[in-house]
């Protein structure tokens, strides 16, 4: 069963495998506390993880390079209106 769920309203419990489908770059600039990270140019590493656990997929929609701009922005101390 697939579900979707934002990302304000989830919660993980024991039984969740959180995982993070951006690359590994962007992936140690920091993440969701728990998650793994498998690139979604690696996905078939899914099909290794347990079965009786929840998987949990986080993707992002905004861009590589939005992204390091948006950090860039914030890490600059600028007042952004």
């Amino acid at each position: 069963m697939i579900e979707k769920i934002s990302a304000d309203k989830y919660t993980m419990t024991k039984n969740d495998i959180l995982i993070d489908l951006r690359e590994s770059r962007l992936f140690s600039f920091g993440s969701i506390e728990g998650a793994v990270n498998i690139p979604a140019d690696d996905i078939v590493k899914l099909y290794s993880l347990p079965k009786d656990k929840r998987i949990v997929l986080s993707y992002w929609t905004i861009t590589a390079i939005r992204w390091l701009t948006l950090k860039a922005v914030t890490e600059s101390g600028l007042l952004i209106a």
